[in-house]
């Protein structure tokens, strides 16, 4: 289940299911890795240096989470409820793109904007028609290791990140693929199916969201952000994590300076 400083309390789980036909405050959080990274140095736009392509890799694979408000009525702090979860094992059964255009702010100072899309299980990867979720994304902040790029991003989209039809919405996993770790058999959420995640009501209201400790290894060499996006870079090593929360819920994390404050969490 999830690691690190998060209590998952099924007597509270259960009390959440018996009130969920009238909850819509439920945050999500993709955690995706072993994504393909691509960045080429192009020009265009005033500023422009370049283009990033964020996408599943063959070996990449995802792990969903729905989860309920803190105490404090803020999302992925320290004591939230896993509510309900979903994952896909295999690259050929998702797809998420991540597209985007770097620009020079000024010495080592740079932004990221593009727009971040996902695929569930049911989906046609790159048939955006079919795809679950799509939104806006700015870099918030960013910083260059010794071996490792990162960045943070605010994540929007004015008519609801979760696509759909109607209100409610819905992300299919693979059943055989999820493991909710000793609660097995018990975190079926709002739509009572193992290995898939939803809302009944509400998706509009899902506007507001980030791209949280996004993450690649380049093995080292360079020294700063100036130094990363003068050349082209192509990674099979990334990680990313995507939280969505409806409006006007608190993430808990202030999409500026989150480094320090996030760490890299394992939901199962």
């Amino acid at each position: 289940m999830m690691k690190g400083n998060h209590s998952i309390i099924l007597a509270a789980v259960f009390c959440v299911l018996l009130v969920s036909s009238v909850r819509a405050d439920l945050g999500l959080t993709f955690d995706f890795n072993l994504l393909n990274f691509e960045y080429t140095t192009a020009g265009g736009a005033p500023g422009k240096v370049g283009d990033l392509v964020i996408e599943r890799g063959f070996s990449s694979f995802v792990e969903a989470a729905q989860a309920t408000p803190g105490l404090d009525g803020e999302f992925f702090t320290s004591d939230e409820v896993l509510f309900d979860s979903a994952r896909i094992n295999a690259g050929g059964n998702f797809d998420v793109v991540l597209s985007a255009e770097v620009f020079k702010l000024g010495t080592n100072d740079y932004s990221i904007a593009g727009t971040w899309t996902l695929w569930d299980a049911s989906g046609t990867p790159g048939d955006f028609s079919t795809a679950v979720a799509h939104g806006d994304i700015q870099s918030t902040d960013m910083s260059l290791g010794a071996f490792t790029f990162e960045f943070n991003a605010s994540l929007y989209n004015a008519g609801g990140i979760l696509l759909g039809a109607g209100d409610d919405w819905s992300f299919t996993g693979v059943a055989a693929d999820t493991d909710d770790g000793p609660y097995q058999g018990q975190l079926f959420g709002l739509d009572n199916v193992d290995g898939t995640l939803g809302v009944t009501s509400g998706r509009s209201s899902y506007t507001n969201g980030g791209v949280f400790d996004f993450n690649v290894d380049f093995g080292g060499g360079l020294t700063d952000l100036d130094a990363f996006f003068a050349a082209g870079h192509t990674y099979t090593n990334s990680n990313m994590q995507v939280h969505v929360v409806p409006a006007p819920a608190a993430i808990g994390l202030a999409l500026l300076g989150l480094s320090g404050v996030m760490a890299r969490r394992r939901f199962f």
